[in-house]
């Protein structure tokens, strides 16, 4: 059952987030050949291209769906398979991090500056945080646990990561390659003891 739902997150992740980036990359294009067209909210703060700035914020609440729905499979699976409350928790901190940083848009549309630094700062703290937690130390703890190489490759791109943020989506592929792996050790060890796994 962990292993299932360790696998299901990090597929959600892999497969979720290179469709958010191109969808944010082809919101930046589209928005760079329209007209641009000055809105005054009511609080005084201009807008540019209100219709941009609504597509980016529609499409970082997808990504809060898909990190709330990777999350709650992350934790599930380091809570069954890793019996690690800690990773649980730091994939949770992550989403909650996006969620944080995601107030951002209400705030600097408010014209509050304080807000929107706050939101800024603490939820890039969060993320961070909860990076290590649910990312970097699960993936050291399933290299200790199983001695597989591909965990221990996850756990240096997810450090460099912090540098370079293709090398953590790298990381994430092989993490799941790793947790297919062994799963597949599992059930083939399950089915020649005939026990459940």
């Amino acid at each position: 059952m962990g292993l299932d739902d360790l696998r299901q997150g990090l597929f959600a992740l892999v497969i979720g987030l290179p469709i958010l980036f191109f969808t944010v990359l082809g919101l930046v294009i589209a928005s760079s050949y329209s007209y641009p067209r000055e809105v005054v909210l009511p609080s005084g703060v201009k807008v540019t291209n209100p219709t941009g700035l609504a597509a980016t914020f529609a499409v970082g609440l997808a990504a809060a769906g898909l990190l709330g729905y990777a999350s709650w499979k992350m934790w599930r699976g380091y809570l069954h398979f890793l019996q690690d409350k800690a990773a649980a928790y730091g994939a949770a901190i992550f989403t909650a991090g996006w969620a944080v940083f995601l107030l951002i848009f209400p705030s600097a549309m408010s014209g509050d500056v304080g807000s929107t630094l706050l939101s800024a700062v603490l939820g890039i703290a969060l993320m961070l945080v909860g990076y290590v937690m649910g990312f970097i130390l699960p993936a050291y703890r399933l290299y200790d646990k199983t001695k597989d190489g591909v965990f221990l490759a996850a756990v240096v791109l997810y450090s460099v990561a912090l540098v370079a943020l293709i090398t953590a989506y790298i990381g994430l592929v092989l993490m799941y390659i790793g947790v297919g792996r062994l799963a597949e050790r599992q059930d083939a060890a399950s089915q020649t003891t005939g026990q459940p796994r």
